[in-house]
């Protein structure tokens, strides 16, 4: 015994498309006041996420986040901190709401443009999960 087994851990068909909820310090690596200074300076989530999409693990990759006009700020951070990577490609990342809005509903149309069986990763305040899930 104690061997370990891949068998039947292989994807079969298409790659799921992943949605991230949450635009924070352990998805992106970006706080209110700018890049992280800890050990969660590149993100957590969104770096494996789009390893797992370099891979071929998973597909579409989306962010979802509450306040677009602090989206141009993460993008710039995560393609900074993680755009020297080979194969990583942070600019791939579809993001809610548009760069303008404010919405704490975004995540419903985040949501519509994924389909069943796709997956949803929540890093967002304890009192949003439910709504998100």
């Amino acid at each position: 015994g104690g061997g370990r087994s891949d068998a039947g851990c292989v994807m079969a068909g298409t790659p799921p498309n992943v949605c991230m909820f949450g635009t924070g310090e352990y998805t992106t690596g970006f706080t209110d006041k700018g890049a992280s200074t800890s050990d969660k300076s590149t993100g957590v989530v969104a770096l494996v996420m789009l390893d797992l999409r370099l891979r071929g693990k998973i597909g579409r990759l989306g962010m979802c986040g509450v306040q677009g006009p602090k989206l141009p700020a993460v993008r710039a951070h995560m393609a900074s901190a993680l755009g020297g990577f080979v194969g990583i490609e942070p600019g791939c990342i579809e993001t809610w709401p548009a760069d303008d809005v404010v919405d704490p509903s975004a995540f419903q149309q985040a949501l519509a443009s994924f389909s069943a069986g796709d997956i949803a990763i929540i890093f967002t305040p304890d009192d949003t999960h439910a709504a998100i899930a």
